[in-house]
């Protein structure tokens, strides 16, 4: 994962953290079901795209090209660490989602935060992704002709 992507997301998950402590959004169990859910579903999607990019031209391409930001990996290899990583912070989600304690009110509003800024960076992930199955769609569209 590229610096400018890490400091992206270290960003993203600080703000949400504090904005929603500072004004105290928390969780119920009908929202934390629908984000179990989600990211249930979005799991299935990483999986997914694992099995649309295992046979396409983009696949072949990355795996010719060297990563610019690590000269000593090919691309394939990035797009294979990005994966991994949005895999077990989607698992991790569902895990911590699962194992959300109600305890008492500043408890509940601290894992609250903490888990709404989880989630954004997983919606971050989702977002990428969506970005490279489009690129790979136009490079597969672009060796068809």
């Amino acid at each position: 994962m590229n610096k400018k992507n890490k400091i992206i997301i270290t960003l993203l998950f600080l703000i949400i953290l504090n904005a929603s402590y500072f004004f105290e959004i928390k969780l119920n169990t009908s929202i934390t079901q629908n984000l179990v859910t989600f990211f249930t579903v979005t799991f299935g999607f990483y999986i997914t795209c694992i099995a649309i990019f295992f046979s396409t031209a983009f696949t072949k391409k990355t795996f010719q090209e060297i990563d610019p930001c690590n000269t000593s990996q090919r691309k394939i290899h990035a797009l294979k660490k990005y994966f991994t990583i949005s895999i077990y912070w989607a698992l991790m989600t569902i895990l911590l989602l699962i194992m959300f304690d109600t305890g008492n009110n500043d408890q509940k509003l601290f894992h609250s935060s903490f888990l709404i800024g989880i989630s954004s960076v997983n919606i971050l992930f989702i977002i990428l992704f969506l970005n490279t199955l489009l690129n790979a769609l136009i490079e597969e569209a672009s060796n068809q002709i």
